[in-house]
């Protein structure tokens, strides 16, 4: 949270030197510091910058190392349950089950519910701070802009839960398919000996082919979905930046509402960083829902 709130500074940055160097300069500098001449504000703010940045970075190592930790602490503890409660089964589940399926539940679902850890979710926790703080730091400067910005907000949501519910059943199908797949190529490898002793290797390369193509089919499936959300999402974007930058603009030009050239780079940076974030929405979703299909499969134990 400490690290995206610094990450978001730039566009307050940039716009207290453009203000500066243009003769606005805003009143907590002098406050603050005592400073009047513009070569000493320049140099304040430069240095200020400097002293945020190192912040963001510090922190940025800290919550990285600790999200990586979590996450291999997660998976080991989560595989040696997995495995336990798999190894206290009845004889009949190992009857039915072939190796491969457990295999992958062990391994593969197991890595998916690491990597959505350390990733996906540390971006759920920084996308609810970025909007929050950027929506802030926006209606402080105007709530006309702010409203006018965020109004594509609610149908990204919208179009984020409709591709969740959209890409889900395929999902489901591709951690069928891995299983399949990984048990055909289990007992393929396990029982060589025997395929090569009756000369199968044909027939036992189609059989791998048709399970490969089965897993490659479902993630065609997953995949329309995935490479059509975020160019229709940008579009929804792209209209409330572009009517917020407009509605900027015409302030300035008729020196309205006290908004300055500064406030209207901030409003440009500061939308850009709220907004185009936004559209990892679908990659988070993405992710969780290779996240659930594995936890389903792992507790369903």
């Amino acid at each position: 949270i400490v690290n995206k709130l610094f990450d978001m500074m730039p566009p307050f940055l940039t716009a207290w030197m453009i203000d500066s160097m243009s003769g606005n300069i805003p009143n907590w500098i002098p406050e603050w510091t005592g400073l009047s001449g513009l070569w000493d504000i320049a140099i304040f703010i430069s240095i200020l910058t400097v002293v945020i940045f190192g912040f963001e970075s510090f922190f940025e190592w800290m919550f990285k190392r600790g999200f990586m930790r979590l996450a291999q602490e997660v998976q080991h503890d989560l595989r040696l349950d997995a495995y336990n409660t798999m190894q206290n089964r009845e004889i009949a589940y190992f009857e039915e089950q072939r190796t491969g399926n457990l295999m992958s539940m062990l391994n593969n679902d197991v890595n998916q519910l690491e990597r959505f850890l350390n990733g996906s979710f540390k971006e759920i926790i920084q996308l609810i701070v970025l909007v929050l703080f950027a929506g802030w730091a926006l209606f402080s400067f105007s709530w006309q802009l702010c409203a006018v910005s965020m109004a594509s907000i609610p149908f990204i949501m919208w179009g984020s839960f409709l591709y969740q519910r959209k890409i889900e059943p395929h999902y489901k199908e591709v951690r069928t398919t891995v299983g399949a797949l990984s048990n055909r190529l289990e007992n393929n490898i396990s029982g060589i000996a025997v395929i090569k002793s009756f000369t199968a290797e044909d027939y036992e390369t189609e059989r791998v082919a048709k399970s490969s193509k089965d897993y490659q089919k479902a993630n065609f499936g997953a995949i329309q979905w995935n490479a059509l959300y975020v160019p229709l999402i940008r579009m929804v974007i792209v209209f409330g930046y572009a009517a917020a930058l407009l509605l900027g603009a015409y302030w300035v030009i008729n020196d309205m509402n006290g908004f300055s050239i500064g406030s209207m780079a901030f409003i440009a940076m500061m939308l850009e960083r709220l907004l185009w974030p936004i559209t990892r929405l679908g990659n988070v979703f993405d992710e969780y829902e290779r996240a659930k299909a594995s936890s389903r499969r792992i507790f369903g134990l």
